[in-house]
C-alpha cells in the first residue's frame, strides 16, 4: 500500500514538473489580408500545473492551453468571445473577453495568476 501511494506521489511531481510540449514559439511572418491572429499563452506556474483550461472562440472548442504552452487561432475580422471551459481536472473560476480584432494584424493574449 505504501508502495502504490509513494509511486502515485511521484507521478504527480513528475506530471506537474513536465511542462508543455510542442515547438517553441515562432511569429507567423504574414497575417491573410481578410485575416487576424491572436496568440494565446500560458505562463509556467507549479500552481494549477499539471492541468488545463480548454479555450473556446465564438463557443467552438479550439484547443488546450497547458502550463508553459501556446497556440494561435487565425480569426475574422469584429468581435470574438473567448472562453476558457474546465479541461483536465482545472478547478479556477472562469470567464469570457470580447475581443475585437482587425485584418492584417496579431494580439497576444496571457493567462496568468495572480500570486
Amino acid at each position: 500500500m505504501k508502495f502504490f501511494l509513494a509511486l502515485n506521489v511521484i507521478i504527480v511531481i513528475v506530471g506537474c514538473a513536465t511542462p508543455a510540449s510542442g515547438s517553441y514559439y515562432s511569429r507567423l511572418t504574414s497575417v491573410s489580408p481578410d485575416k487576424a491572429f491572436v496568440y494565446m499563452y500560458r505562463q509556467n506556474r507549479f500552481f494549477q500545473c499539471g492541468t488545463y483550461p480548454n479555450v473556446l472562440i465564438d463557443g467552438v472548442e479550439k484547443f488546450s492551453l497547458r502550463n508553459s504552452g501556446y497556440n494561435f487561432v487565425e480569426l475574422t475580422p469584429g468581435e470574438h468571445v473567448i472562453g476558457l471551459e474546465p479541461g483536465l481536472s482545472w478547478t479556477l473560476a472562469l470567464s469570457d473577453l470580447k475581443i475585437k480584432v482587425e485584418p492584417e494584424k496579431s494580439y497576444y493574449l496571457k493567462f496568468s495568476f495572480v500570486d
